[in-house]
């Protein structure tokens, strides 16, 4: 699972010499357009910064104001994901180009961002489907808005349902 606010802050943590920090910063700049108080408004962050340039160091603590969510923290994800499919595809592809390509396998959440990023590399999507209604009902929309964004065959690798007999749920 691709867990987009701790990828977020993790890169925001780390020294600006990393090259996966500067692909943030560059963002952020792209996104804020070097204005800090904008940034202030979505985030929490430590040390505070006097000026735009001072988030490309390392910063002690990232966090989501209350009540925002930027959509950064989303776009950072999917360019994350996108190098990540891409290298994937091209080795799987050089040593084996005959069969299906499924990257990862999508439980009850996922990130759109990701998913879509991984939809330009891989031939069907993965994805896991757990009931979580008493009447063994899955929601079909889920399945629907993952295909919609992907626009990839959807493969169901793994179900799940509890009974209530022999205490399994």
């Amino acid at each position: 699972k691709w867990y987009e606010g701790s990828l977020f802050r993790y890169w925001a943590r780390e020294p600006g010499r990393e090259r996966l920090k500067k692909r943030l910063f560059v963002l952020l700049r792209q996104r804020y357009a070097d204005d800090l108080e904008a940034f202030r408004r979505d985030f929490e962050v430590e040390p505070r910064p006097r000026r735009f340039a001072d988030l490309e160091g390392p910063l002690r603590r990232v966090e989501v104001r209350p009540g925002r969510r930027p959509e950064v923290i989303s776009e950072f994800a999917g360019l994350l994901a996108e190098e990540h499919y891409r290298v994937l595809a091209e080795a799987v592809r050089d040593g084996d180009p005959n069969h299906l390509l499924r990257g990862d396998r999508y439980a009850s959440a996922y990130s759109q961002a990701v998913a879509r990023a991984a939809a330009r590399h891989v031939d069907v999507i993965s994805v896991n489907c757990a009931n979580v209604e008493p009447g063994g009902w899955i929601s079909p929309s889920f399945l629907e808005t993952l295909h919609r964004v992907t626009g990839k065959p959807l493969l169901v690798s793994e179900t799940y349902v509890a009974a209530r007999e022999n205490q399994s749920g």
